[in-house]
């Protein structure tokens, strides 16, 4: 039954069995590389995030030490880079 099933999609795909299983095989190919990639722009996304965040304290920490502006911390901030 499911073999008739399978066939029956098939021809409603204008598909082969072997053109559907290289399509399989693509399709999880692509899916990983999907993957990985998704995983790589969480990663950079959160770093960013990070990276702000450290900015926006370090700012807000030298205003309220009553540092001369968001100019002067800024010059502090690329000082420690």
């Amino acid at each position: 039954m499911a073999r008739q099933e399978l066939q029956r999609r098939l021809e409603e795909l204008d598909m082969t069995q072997s053109e559907a299983r290289r399509y399989g095989q693509l399709l999880d190919k692509t899916q990983a590389y999907m993957h990985s990639l998704h995983s790589l722009l969480e990663c950079k996304v959160l770093h960013v995030t990070t990276v702000w965040d450290c900015v926006y304290l370090f700012l807000r920490s030298c205003c309220k030490r009553g540092g001369t502006g968001v100019a002067s911390a800024a010059d502090r901030w690329r000082a420690r880079l």
